[in-house]
């Protein structure tokens, strides 16, 4: 189960395009439920509350995973370049 979906997320200010966000949002939900051991899933479906609040955290880590993403792609980037001025 994703915890959020695309307008839930673009509403939370987020901003990685959708084909990255369905990767991402993937991940982001199999950390939730493995830090839950498996609780939430069920307790969204019935607790609304609950369901829009794992929605905001899930935004959360979609953005810290791009953002992970992004630093590591700079610093390969630049290793690369480094090497090919030695």
């Amino acid at each position: 189960m994703n915890y959020c979906t695309y307008p839930e997320y673009q509403a939370a200010g987020g901003t990685v395009s959708e084909l990255a966000f369905g990767v991402l949002c993937s991940r982001a939900s199999r950390l939730i439920d493995s830090a839950t051991f498996g609780k939430a899933e069920p307790h969204a479906a019935v607790c609304e509350s609950c369901r829009q609040m794992l929605a905001d955290a899930c935004a959360q880590i979609v953005d810290l995973l791009a953002a992970q993403l992004a630093a590591v792609s700079y610093t390969h980037l630049r290793a690369h370049e480094t090497l090919s001025d030695l």
